[in-house]
Order: C-alpha cells, then structure tokens, then sequence
C-alpha cells in the first residue's frame, strides 16, 4: 500500500502506465506542484517547497527500510534538485517575473507565470 501511495503521488517507474512518470515533480522547472491539475489562470503553483522536501525524505526513508534503491535514488534526486528551484534566488526571481517595483526579497509561491508575495492558506 505504501508503494501505491508513493506512485500516485510521485511514480518512480518509467514502465508503470498507472500513474505519471514522477507525476508531482516537475524536472524542468525543477520543484513540484502544490496542484497537479494546474487550471489556475497563473498557471500552476508551488506554494511549498516543504511538502516536496518530506516527500524526498519519506522516499529515500522508505527506500532505504525496504531495500529498494530505485525509490530511495529517486527520492536523494528529488531531494537535490528540489533546492535549486527558483525561489531559492529570491529577489533575482523576483525582479525577473514581475513587474517592477517588486518589493521584496523573495517569492512566496511560484506560479507558472510568474511569482507571488503571498501564502496559499
């Protein structure tokens, strides 16, 4: 059943046709989405780099219990690449996807079009 869940939310097997390859992580842009449906007009978002971090430790965690070395290697990629999302540039993300004058140091959430200074709570 864990396996199940792990799967839906983040499938770590390119020949499973049940769930979408890493269904909740984006590697392009590089972090996941807090909505997988992205019908947002901004586009999707990512309001929690958090929730995509404990979800990497709980693969690497549950990989590393049951001995399997492709959830626990998907989970340390996710993990790695989780960090270099774009938030993690503050202001420089800013200034780039919004309209001047930004205003602060940081984004909070991460749209598909651009940032926010806001929660998503």
């Amino acid at each position: 059943m864990v396996d199940l869940l792990i799967r839906v939310a983040n499938n770590y097997d390119r020949n499973d046709t049940r769930f979408p390859y890493l269904h909740d992580f984006d590697i392009y842009a590089g972090h996941d989405w807090a909505s997988w449906h992205g019908a947002f007009g901004a586009g999707n978002n990512q309001e929690s780099s958090a929730e995509g971090q404990n979800l990497a430790n709980a693969l690497i965690q549950w990989g590393q219990a049951i001995g399997n070395n492709v959830v626990r290697d998907a989970g340390i990629w996710i993990h790695t690449m989780q960090p270099r999302r774009p938030t993690s540039t503050g202001s420089t993300y800013a200034t780039r996807t919004s309209p001047p004058p930004w205003g602060h140091n940081y984004t909070a959430i991460v749209w598909g079009s651009g940032g926010a200074y806001a929660t998503g709570f």
